[in-house]
């Protein structure tokens, strides 16, 4: 009884469970239940016989490790493909920007003029309260090396401070700057179409991914990135630990940033070729990886 109690328990507060005596601290590490924690976090399928894939000895240990690396759950638009160039973690929420890369790794062209890269922020929910994102009332910010603070395309809920410079996107049609707007592309690992009203609602360790176009004058993907510092988007949470809140709940708002890398993490993935042409490093090596682990990972 008191095994399937904490099988019910937060990854905290099993944690704890470790300390009050030794029979909780022997329940309380079970492979078990910490190896049905990982794969509700990270989406993994590694059998629970094949602990020492991941180099520790017991699930517990693996947890902590892959929560310390803040690696990135396994999914749709999240798998090994995904580089992240920026990661973070704040008020229980744990958040990574990767790109949509092109054959080319060039930006993408507005019929409008101007060009623009399509990011693709994940978000995941760490916290045993409920957090709920909307594209349409969350703001996502960019702030650039040089200090300019600049806004998604299509998204009119951020500040007024955020500093539009580039003034090709004043001049995006209406109808095309609805489509290049931010929403969300999948919730829990699965391909989303259309989401009622963009909102994703995420219980504990559920996790959404959207994509929104920033504006750039960047020939291609590495000399954008080098140049962001950080990313900042606008969400809320609730203190209520159910799935779907009711209307009595308390909102506080949250703001998690994720830091870019530096530039020579990501140059790594990056190279130059004659003509001034540009190819990712790793996509054979990640092919290959993915060939080996054939799902385990």
């Amino acid at each position: 009884m008191l095994e399937v109690i904490m099988g019910m328990l937060d990854p905290r507060s099993l944690a704890r469970c470790t300390a009050v005596s030794r029979r909780w601290n022997s329940l309380a590490r079970s492979g078990r239940l910490w190896h049905s924690l990982c794969r509700l976090r990270w989406k993994i399928k590694t059998p629970i016989s094949r602990v020492r894939v991941y180099g520790d000895k017991s699930w517990m240990k693996v947890y902590h490790s892959l929560a310390d690396r803040m690696r990135m759950p396994k999914g749709y638009y999240t798998g090994q493909r995904s580089r992240v160039f920026a990661f973070g973690r704040h008020s229980g929420v744990d958040l990574w920007v990767s790109v949509a890369h092109r054959s080319d790794c060039s930006l993408v062209s507005n019929p409008d003029g101007g060009r623009m890269v399509r990011l693709r922020i994940t978000i995941q929910n760490t916290h045993h309260a409920t957090v709920q994102v909307n594209t349409k009332s969350t703001g996502i910010l960019l702030l650039k090396k040089c200090g300019t603070l600049e806004n998604a395309i299509g998204d009119h809920k951020t500040d007024a401070r955020c500093i539009d410079h580039y003034t090709w996107k004043k001049s995006i049609r209406a109808s095309r700057r609805k489509k290049l707007a931010p929403r969300i592309v999948a919730l829990n690992g699965r391909k989303v179409e259309r989401l009622p009203g963009q909102t994703a609602t995420l219980g504990p360790l559920g996790f959404t991914v959207i994509e929104a176009y920033m504006a750039g004058r960047e020939c291609f993907e590495p000399e954008f990135l080098e140049r962001c510092l950080r990313l900042q988007l606008k969400g809320r949470a609730t203190t209520s630990s159910k799935g779907r809140p009711n209307e009595g709940s308390k909102w506080y708002p949250i703001a998690p940033i994720a830091q870019f890398c530096d530039d020579g993490e990501i140059w790594k993935h990056f190279s130059r070729l004659p003509g001034g042409c540009m190819y990712l490093n790793d996509l054979d090596e990640i092919r290959d990886q993915e060939r080996q682990e054939k799902g385990f990972l």
